[in-house]
């Protein structure tokens, strides 16, 4: 706030009264009134509004306030003690309660602006937080959902109170600042979110606070109403943690209204995948034309037109905006209104599992056998791979020695002869001796083990060579 000290003491002297004339109306000292024409320091809004009310000026003549709108001098609580008494009464008398309570206005002569609205209004709001005061910021009334916010009781007489007398000190503080200023600028303040006073923090409410007006214009009180959105409140921040967490995941995720085939959600990770902005993929047409690898359109045709019920997993491929082409896994999951999809780029998944599929290939061309062994259990060793030279060498089936795992190989593939030199010596690096092949011959083999420096599928490996050395025997 801006005090005009200049102005004031201009306006002060016109009106020829003296520095101890104003000092006793507003009930200080001659050396306050002094130090604030004079600048020393500014007085607070509270003092220059009492100041500027004794001394009958205009507030914005000496702040940058605007003027305080005209109180009512009038009494307004009895004919609103007769509005709570329509509050209580069951709906079937109200019209005869609200012929009552004008018949007692026109008595007070107190003709409030739009009665009917106002009682109406308040009679519509019974299961919201509201509350009635009067321009002195003493309570008049409120509805039984504010006294069960407080856990008052119902009956709880509130006439004449304030809100110190409800309210924690800061809750109280901060609630009578927005009631004056409804008061002061006649402006109501509509559907604003805070949390509801007297709540301790733990409600939020949807505010809003109205002037009561005289047919002449003078304000009388005010009317605060309070909608409880505490679950909104907390589904929206709940919303906000998923929404960061989805922004800042892994994966893009899609959510899309059934009924109406839009998608109500894109996360932004959406950009980072697939280069483009996420409003593009709300554009007609555009996931065809200009994302979707060609070779993958027709399947996707025919889960657009419903010919084909969508997989709830499947892998497609895409065209970035600089030509790449990534491969992505989505997942889908369905819900009576909404889709949720789930996509995660693959790319370089594929791209491994192609060279592996290569390696194999390769390493299937070999003339001896190779095998990779699970180092993580050494009392139960198990092959989990081997070439398809395995199956010239021992006679069986290569997936009939990985399922059977080292029970089968120890009795039906070494030498009965040998079965204890391969458990004497399992960790020697280079062991040679028979075996017996599964059409009964008997050959020697040696196998050569590499260092469990590797992993395959996951687990701690070490590989091994078997290579058949019965000519050199």
């Amino acid at each position: 706030m801006k005090f005009y000290a200049d102005k004031f003491k201009a306006i002060r002297k016109n009106k020829k009264i003296s520095i101890k004339e104003a000092a006793s109306l507003v009930k200080t000292n001659w050396r306050t009134i002094w130090n604030w024409e004079n600048n020393v320091y500014v007085p607070s809004e509270s003092k220059v509004r009492h100041l500027c009310k004794c001394l009958e000026i205009d507030l914005n003549q000496v702040t940058d306030l605007n003027a305080e709108e005209p109180m009512s001098v009038k009494d307004f609580s009895k004919p609103i003690q007769s509005l709570l008494s329509i509050v209580k009464t069951p709906d079937k008398h109200h019209m005869e309660r609200f012929n009552i309570l004008e018949l007692e206005l026109s008595k007070l002569k107190v003709d409030l602006f739009q009665t009917k609205v106002i009682v109406n209004a308040l009679l519509g709001t019974m299961n919201t937080i509201f509350y009635l005061k009067d321009s002195n910021m003493k309570f008049i009334t409120a509805s039984d959902e504010f006294f069960k916010s407080l856990s008052l009781p119902i009956n709880y007489d509130i006439f004449g109170k304030e809100d110190k007398d409800l309210f924690s000190k800061k809750d109280a503080e901060l609630n009578t600042i927005k009631d004056l200023e409804v008061i002061r600028t006649g402006k109501a303040l509509k559907d604003f979110e805070n949390y509801i006073p007297g709540t301790r923090k733990q409600k939020w409410g949807l505010i809003s606070k109205i002037p009561i007006r005289e047919s002449n214009g003078n304000i009388v009180g005010i009317i605060s109403s309070f909608i409880d959105i505490t679950k909104r409140k907390k589904n929206e921040e709940i919303q906000s943690l998923l929404k960061q967490a989805f922004d800042s995941g892994p994966d893009c995720i899609f959510i899309m209204d059934k009924n109406m085939q839009k998608y109500i959600y894109i996360s932004k990770t959406v950009e980072t995948h697939y280069g483009y902005s996420k409003d593009r993929f709300k554009e007609k047409d555009f996931w065809l034309t200009k994302c979707l690898h060609p070779d993958d359109k027709k399947d996707e045709v025919l889960y657009l037109t419903k010919q084909i019920p969508y997989p709830t997993r499947r892998v497609f491929r895409i065209i970035k905006p600089d030509n790449t082409v990534r491969y992505i896994e989505e997942t889908l999951q369905g819900g009576d209104n909404f889709i949720l999809k789930v996509n995660r780029d693959i790319t370089e998944k594929v791209k491994e599992e192609e060279i592996h599929e290569l390696l194999r290939m390769h390493i299937d061309t070999f003339e001896y056998g190779f095998a990779i062994i699970d180092a993580e259990d050494i009392n139960a060793p198990k092959a989990l791979y081997m070439n398809d030279a395995i199956e010239e060498l021992y006679g069986y089936p290569k997936e009939t020695i990985l399922n059977a795992g080292i029970s089968f190989y120890m009795e039906n593939i070494i030498h009965p002869d040998f079965r204890q030199y391969v458990i004497d010596h399992f960790t020697d690096r280079v062991r040679e001796f028979k075996i017996i092949r599964a059409d009964g011959k008997e050959r020697w083999i040696r196998q050569v083990t590499y260092d469990n420096k590797y992993t395959y599928k996951g687990r701690k490996c070490y590989a091994m060579t078997i290579k058949d050395i019965t000519l050199l025997r």
